[in-house]
Order: structure tokens, then sequence, then C-alpha cells
């Protein structure tokens, strides 16, 4: 069994990834859309605060990872927020007893939902993050000031939310000594 700190690491991980990092994605749209910033004040105390937020968050998914490529585990990790939002949930509601176990690799029924639909949140996220500033520009709803400050967040999210998105979306490649078989098979042997 596990350290009782390394277990509160993974359940830390799960809830950073499944519900404060789509409301950090998201704090930029609303800032497109209404031209309010979350902080109160000038933007410049607004990008100090932001990036000391994205200096901590790096510190802190360092630590979470124990630097091993740490920005491709953000990535996976912040991409597939979907899957530990609704795990968190699930485990609370499950305090006590354990759902259902079902086998993921069994043969016969498999999920015929196309990707494109389980991407959903993170293209939604992944598109408005990218029309936003444009669309903040064009209708003035922002100021220029503001739309800079966003902009950083904005990059942020369409580099962890694109790598997701991208690998679900194409036909998957390894190298030859990652693929599954051949990976899988030289762990059992060894």
């Amino acid at each position: 069994m596990a350290p009782a700190h390394q277990l509160l690491r993974h359940r830390v991980s799960y809830l950073v990834a499944g519900f404060a990092a789509p409301l950090l994605f998201a704090v930029p749209i609303w800032s497109y859309i209404t031209g309010e910033a979350v902080l109160v004040g000038r933007e410049l105390d607004f990008a100090r605060w932001r990036t000391f937020y994205f200096l901590a968050m790096t510190l802190a998914l360092r630590w979470l990872f124990r630097g091993h490529q740490p920005g491709k585990q953000f990535q996976m990790l912040v991409g597939l927020f979907p899957v530990y939002m609704v795990n968190s949930i699930r485990a609370l509601w499950y305090r006590r007893n354990k759902p259902a176990y079902y086998v993921n690799n069994q043969s016969g029924r498999r999920r015929t939902t196309p990707a494109i639909v389980l991407l959903a949140p993170q293209l939604t996220l992944l598109v408005l993050n990218v029309i936003g500033p444009f669309y903040a520009l064009f209708t003035e709803s922002a100021s220029p000031r503001l739309i800079a400050a966003n902009i950083v967040v904005s990059a942020l999210a369409i580099w962890s939310l694109s790598h997701v998105c991208s690998a679900a979306l194409r036909r998957p490649t390894w190298e030859i000594e990652r693929h599954p078989v051949q990976f899988y098979a030289n762990a059992v042997s060894t």
C-alpha cells in the first residue's frame, strides 16, 4: 500500500485537473466576452497575480510529477479534465462502498461514441480560447490591456488541450520499443 503522502498527492492532482484547470482556462473566455477582469484593479496587477499563480502552479506540478516530463504530464492531466471531474464526483458518491466493476478490454460490446463527441469539453475550451482574443478585439468588448493580460493563459490552454485533442483524433502511432504489445510483453517477461 502506498504511503499517505503519495495518496494525498494523487488526490490533489486529480482535483486540480478536474476542477481548477478548466476554471483557469474558462477565465480568459469570460474576460473576453464581458470585458471584466477576475481581479479588481489595474491590468498590471492582474498580470502580476497571473504570473505569480503560474509560477506557483509550475512549482506545484513539478512536485506532483517528480520532475518526469512535467510538460507532457501536465498536458495529459489537464487535457483529461472531464474524466477526473466525473470520477472525483463519483468517488464522493461512493464514499463507503465501491461501484460495480466492469472489465475494460472485454471482447464484445465496444464504445461507439465518436471521439469528437467525447472531446466536446476540451474542444469547446480550445476553440473559445483561440477565437476569444479576436472576438474581443473585433467587438471591443474588452480593453486591449485586458486582452494582453489574458492571452498568456489562452496560449497555455491552447498548448495544454491541443495535445489531448490531436492524440484522440488521429490514428495512434508508437515507437517500436514503446508499442503496447512489445512494451507489455517485455514487462511481463522481466
